[in-house]
């Protein structure tokens, strides 16, 4: 049995919270957010986005990350896996990726709605694309990395180098796909693995699936990381609407991670016993 929503959240609510939380016009911000969190919010996912946008006015930039993990090798399929003999067939079927068509995959109906708002733009990743809207727009999403999709030549990146924030509502820190920069900056070789095939189209013309030479893919230790952000005074914690939300200050926080990684490279790894990318970089460190 559903439950009944005990928070309604209008435009000028969540506007007055944000502002709150630190957000202003010409910010840098990239949102990871939970529209069922925040309470009832008339208008739903479409108020959302646009009091982001009213807030940050056309002089900011909005990130959201609009990832399609749907679009690699089904060998790689968990949620769920497919028959094995389904393989190639899958394969020689799938399309290519598109950023105007091809569909989000467990993101949420925020960035499902902000996707398709005009002037939005749309990094070319088969399975870790992301979106952006305002004046950096075009420099955010422009020449997306096929390996280290989080790393320095991506979205994620170019959100650090702008100085920029991530703003987390009604999810954790562990939704912040910006903290594997730090894994990436770090330079720790035993955190690079190839994690799944993508399609793409060769020089003669042909779909090719290549594999991704890229950074842990786990983000469940990354909570693990708030304490130390905190002291530092590079986290905010506030709400919006009824949801719990954290604001991050990007390049300072990175900084800070990437020294604690090089003195510890096991610092972001979860605790679950059958998380695949955890137990395989402790495997590689001989553990």
């Amino acid at each position: 049995m559903k439950t009944k929503p005990t928070t309604l959240v209008t435009k000028p609510d969540l506007i007055r919270d944000l502002k709150a939380m630190g957000i202003c016009p010409g910010m840098v911000l990239e949102v990871h957010t939970s529209l069922k969190a925040i309470g009832f919010v008339v208008g739903g996912e479409r108020t959302v986005v646009e009091a982001l946008m009213e807030l940050l006015t056309s002089e900011g930039t909005l990130m959201m990350p609009t990832h399609s993990g749907g679009f690699s090798h089904p060998e790689n399929w968990l949620a769920p896996p497919v028959p094995r003999e389904w393989w190639s067939r899958i394969c020689e079927q799938m399309p290519l990726f598109d950023p105007a068509l091809t569909p989000l995959r467990r993101m949420g109906k925020v960035p499902e709605m902000f996707l398709h708002y005009p002037g939005v733009l749309r990094s070319y990743h088969p399975t870790d694309s992301c979106a952006a809207w305002g004046k950096h727009s075009a420099f955010v999403v422009e020449n997306h990395s096929l390996g280290d999709p989080e790393g320095p030549q991506s979205p994620v990146g170019k959100i650090y180098e702008l100085g920029g924030s991530v703003l987390t509502v009604g999810v954790g820190l562990d939704r912040a796909t910006a903290l594997h920069l730090a894994e990436c900056l770090a330079d720790l070789p035993t955190l690079h693995m190839v994690s799944c095939k993508v399609p793409v189209l060769n020089e003669q013309g042909e779909k090719v699936f290549i594999p991704l030479d890229r950074c842990c893919e786990c983000s469940a230790g990354f909570s693990k990381a708030e304490p130390l952000l905190f002291a530092h005074g590079l986290l905010k914690e506030g709400r919006v609407g009824a949801a719990p939300s954290l604001l991050l200050s990007v390049r300072p926080a990175i900084d800070l991670l990437v020294e604690r990684l090089r003195k510890d490279s096991t610092f972001f790894l979860c605790e679950e016993p059958d998380c695949p990318q955890c137990r395989e970089f402790e495997r590689r460190r001989g553990r």
